[in-house]
């Protein structure tokens, strides 16, 4: 074995902090459905490995931004989404 091989077998991965389904609750697999609809949508904005704080009124701007890509998203559905978002241990953490 060469060296860069070593060092990549010897690198420690940190531990996962998802969720198995199986053992979420019905509340939280619908939340995680709704962040990741917004990753979907706006990767830059809604990246839940590289969380950074939105701005003051981001709604206003990310529902304009839908309706001139006609997005199938409405309101409602945005302000749960966004909400679930901002919720995150990680986030918070980053605010």
């Amino acid at each position: 074995m060469n060296q860069q091989t070593i060092q990549q077998d010897q690198t420690v991965r940190k531990p996962s902090r998802r969720i198995p389904w199986q053992h979420m609750t019905k509340r939280q697999r619908k939340n995680h459905r709704r962040i990741n609809r917004l990753a979907e949508y706006w990767p830059g904005l809604f990246n839940v490995e590289n969380i950074k704080p939105l701005k003051t009124g981001v709604i206003r701007d990310v529902l304009k931004d839908a309706k001139e890509r006609e997005l199938p998203i409405g309101h409602g559905v945005l302000r749960g989404a966004l909400i679930s978002y901002i919720h995150i241990t990680r986030y918070l953490n980053a605010v």
